[in-house]
């Protein structure tokens, strides 16, 4: 499996869309230790839900990420507390979780996390939030250098107006 077998010390971006990791390949990318300069991983359409988020959310090997996709996978509050709980991103800049099923919780773990203070653009749409998770969004004191914020087609998000 590459995420286990590789030796590219240098590589910066990957993207492994559209492959159905599965379970099998959230533990290989979760026991990938040389991408230590890796910046940038795209793992969209994928399939991926709880247990592969969490393998994802605990590689330490990944401390020079700056963006993270996981766009149109079946996370659900589980994977997405495992997300926002990660203390190994420091450098996030981009975090794209659209299209999940992400629900208040997950919005609850990810509006605490105070590590991300670098992250610039962050997507959360087409998942249902709901009032307490887009309240708890909209609450962030973390998120200082945040240019981006999308939450379209989210339950609550008209929270945020008021």
């Amino acid at each position: 499996m590459l995420a286990r077998d590789s030796n590219w010390n240098n590589l910066k971006k990957l993207s492994l869309s559209d492959n159905m990791l599965g379970p099998e390949g959230g533990e290989a990318l979760e026991e990938n230790t040389t991408w230590k300069e890796l910046e940038t991983l795209i793992l969209d359409s994928n399939r991926l839900g709880q247990q592969e988020a969490l393998f994802i959310a605990i590689n330490s090997t990944w401390n020079n990420l700056k963006r993270l996709s996981l766009i149109d996978n079946e996370l659900t509050d589980e994977g997405g507390v495992a997300i926002g709980i990660s203390t190994a991103w420091k450098r996030l800049e981009e975090l794209s979780l659209q299209r999940n099923r992400m629900k208040e919780k997950s919005a609850l773990a990810i509006a605490n996390n105070s590590i991300w203070t670098h992250l610039k653009i962050f997507n959360l749409s087409s998942n249902p939030i709901g009032d307490e998770g887009g309240v708890a969004i909209g609450s962030n004191i973390s998120w200082e250098k945040l240019e981006e914020l999308y939450l379209e087609d989210n339950l609550g998000t008209k929270v945020l107006l008021l």
